[in-house]
């Protein structure tokens, strides 16, 4: 075989052939939660009293990035005039929210407002605030410009309270082929699992759907039944999907599918702090996840100890079927 430094100098298009089928050598087990159930409209008043009161890390985090971009840009003047404008816009704010959240909330089952400078001066500058009713619980959820979801996660931590279960997913670590490679089988994988065998008409539109990223062929998922229980398992490649020849075309990448396979690059570019580095192989995993029914972009998570073990049950049993 010919040593190569440098795949995406030396390859120009992803090679016709390979030696060998990547096979799953590892498996990793992941939750993604999001979220802070709360029992009643009394903890969601209180779980945003307590936000904005200072009392949980990071949730302040917009705002003093704020001022310490002012202070540094217009000095002591320019902070002193923030802190008054703040001072002047956050008066009666957080009643105002709460307000409008339970007046939402009592017609419909979810609410979602995003607060920018008619939040100077409060834990919401730059924030999302998001609240679905599921079930008898509600979800209160927190993204923030500069810290995302830290401040949701550490309310979770303050409050003493569980975070909803989106998801339940297994990882399935792919071996490497021909030094740079993935070549997966997505039928045989499929055929495997306990699914409709209808539902297999599809996979050539599956890989399409999967390599393309979500612009072609058929979207992804499956409904599966585990225990007199339905959920929905979507599947997919976790890789470097943006790897390509250099000096390639727009929009062609090395990622394909081909025929019950899906085949591209097994490397990366970058590393954890995303600094460029020379490419270092690594292995991309299939990914199987399991998550509770609904539309695909608001699927409400598992607020209950009963349903989340059922995700977690199922995910498990998807699991025993990479080994």
């Amino acid at each position: 075989m010919i040593n190569v430094i440098n795949p995406q100098k030396e390859f120009k298009s992803t090679p016709n052939k390979f030696s060998s089928v990547s096979k799953v050598v590892d498996i990793e087990k992941k939750d993604c939660r999001r979220g802070v159930i709360l029992d009643s409209i009394k903890e969601l008043e209180h779980a945003i009293l307590v936000y904005d009161g200072y009392e949980v890390p990071e949730s302040g985090a917009t705002q003093r990035n704020l001022t310490k971009a002012i202070g540094e840009q217009s000095g002591g003047v320019g902070v002193a005039l923030l802190a008054f404008s703040g001072a002047k816009i956050s008066s009666g704010f957080t009643g105002r929210l709460i307000e409008n959240m339970k007046a939402t909330l009592a017609s419909r089952d979810g609410f979602n407002e995003s607060f920018d400078y008619d939040a100077m001066g409060t834990n919401f500058f730059k924030t999302t605030v998001g609240v679905q009713r599921v079930e008898d619980k509600y979800v209160l959820e927190l993204n923030a410009a500069y810290v995302g979801t830290k401040p949701e996660e550490n309310l979770a931590v303050k409050l003493q309270k569980p975070s909803g279960l989106v998801s339940s997913s297994v990882y399935g670590k792919l071996s490497i082929v021909d030094g740079w490679w993935f070549n997966f089988n997505l039928k045989e994988m499929l055929e495997k699992l306990p699914i409709n065998k209808k539902q297999l008409a599809g996979i050539k539109e599956y890989g399409e759907y999967i390599a393309s990223g979500g612009y072609r062929g058929k979207e992804n998922e499956v409904e599966l039944e585990y225990k007199g229980n339905k959920f929905i398992l979507s599947f997919g490649i976790d890789s470097n999907r943006h790897l390509k020849p250099d000096n390639a075309e727009r929009g062609v990448y090395y990622i394909q599918a081909r025929g019950d396979s899906i085949v591209g690059g097994a490397w990366i570019t970058y590393d954890e702090k995303g600094r460029d580095i020379q490419p270092t192989a690594k292995q991309p995993s299939i990914v199987l996840s399991v998550s509770l029914p609904g539309e695909r972009y608001c699927r409400k998570p598992a607020v209950t100890s009963e349903k989340m073990k059922s995700l977690q049950d199922a995910r498990d049993c998807l699991a025993s079927f990479l080994k």
